[in-house]
């Protein structure tokens, strides 16, 4: 398969997971996988960034919320939390690294480990 070939895929695909700075896909699935980011296309054809505790990324407000809120689905919230393709990419990429479980990143928690012994 050639890189025209695989560019055309992206037509298909409805998700984009971006894992962590430094870290791959399967490797201590277990942990990594409360930190990672996903784009998903949303019904209106506009995409979305996630995380695994189901929020979802305003970048006017540089804010996540939680799916499970009514306003993710009205406005303005919806409109604030949906993105041309492009951009959700790249904002999902800037990302990465931002996300926290009680408080810290996965490479702060990999420092924290690190450091009990």
């Amino acid at each position: 398969m050639n890189n025209t070939d695989k560019l055309a895929l992206f037509d298909y695909a409805t998700e984009f997971t971006f894992l962590p700075t430094g870290t791959v896909s399967g490797q201590d699935w277990d942990n990594l996988r409360n930190f990672v980011i996903e784009v998903t296309h949303a019904s209106d054809g506009s995409w979305m960034i996630w995380t695994a505790a189901h929020e979802a990324w305003d970048e006017t407000e540089q804010k996540w919320y939680h799916s499970l809120l009514p306003e993710l689905r009205e406005e303005p919230v919806k409109s604030l939390t949906r993105y041309e393709f492009d951009e959700a990419i790249s904002l999902a990429y800037k990302l990465r690294d931002t996300v926290k479980v009680n408080g810290l990143t996965y490479h702060q928690w990999q420092e924290f480990f690190a450091n009990r012994t």
